[in-house]
């Protein structure tokens, strides 16, 4: 199925994005790849656990699949971003975060506790460490039709970027549950010291 691009297009997706905590004593050795089959970049939205196996390869968006956030405690790709947790002004912050050229730029609030790397088509590609946060925390400071939207297979995850420098700052969609979802770059945030996080490895190029 071809791939598809569109600046300020609303499409109707159904998309989950998977997190968990981060393991703040063993963080995961740079190169060393998690496998499982009941984990995966992009994974069934029917199951009642978000768990599900065999995944085609390709990416992020393997035909009728979401990435559900309820998974992430499975590969420890940061801590679950429930959109139902409760969010103390002691234990969140507030970031601000663009594109290269700055006109795509962003708020999110949160903590973070760890990041994700995935060896899948499209997340090796853009390189991201993703963080993965419930939408509402995520606020746009330039407007939404200023932002373009990748679209591949079944379309289900909006990959974002700015449409002048290319610059992926982050993605979004909703989980099977119907709760709104969004993956932050952490590359794009400003003043996050990457080198302290704890990086988790995920291999969703064998999936």
């Amino acid at each position: 199925m071809a791939a598809g691009v569109s600046v300020g297009t609303s499409v109707g997706t159904s998309v989950g994005v998977s997190a968990a905590r981060a393991s703040a004593h063993r963080p995961e050795k740079r190169g060393q790849w998690r496998r499982g089959s009941r984990i995966g970049c992009d994974l069934s939205p029917g199951h009642a656990h978000a768990l599900a196996a065999g995944a085609p390869p390709g990416g992020c968006d393997s035909p009728g699949r979401a990435l559900p956030y309820a998974t992430g405690r499975a590969f420890g790709c940061g801590r679950p971003a429930s959109p139902h947790r409760n969010r103390s002004k002691e234990a969140t912050m507030l970031y601000t975060g663009s594109c290269h050229c700055g006109k795509v730029r962003f708020e999110v609030e949160g903590e973070i506790d760890g990041a994700c790397a995935c060896n899948c088509s499209m997340c090796a590609r853009k390189g991201s460490l993703l963080w993965f946060v419930p939408r509402d925390a995520l606020r746009l400071q330039t407007p939404d039709e200023d932002i373009a939207t990748y679209l591949f297979n079944k379309h289900v995850i909006r990959h974002r970027f700015c449409p002048t420098c290319g610059i992926h700052p982050f993605a979004e969609g909703t989980d099977p549950k119907g709760n709104a979802m969004a993956a932050v770059n952490l590359r794009c945030v400003d003043g996050v010291d990457l080198d302290a996080l704890s990086v988790r490895h995920f291999d969703g190029r064998a999936l």
